[in-house]
């Protein structure tokens, strides 16, 4: 997906934060992938064991 869409994962363990919004705005920053005005796309709830999945795809504003 990255070579297609610039899309570069990054894991992290939920115990991290318990606000998963504001902690993808910190990250992208801090990787200095985004900037304040940029959109991101938040991806999460995918799991191996389909039964714990719960997906989810936001568009989230810097």
């Amino acid at each position: 997906m990255n070579m297609l869409w610039g899309v570069i994962p990054v894991l992290v363990k939920t115990c991290l934060s318990d606000n998963q919004v504001d902690l993808a705005r910190q990250l992208v920053k801090d990787y200095d992938l985004a900037k304040d005005g940029d959109s991101i796309l938040l991806v999460q709830g995918f799991y191996k064991d389909n039964t714990l999945n719960h997906r989810s795809v936001m568009a989230l504003k810097i």
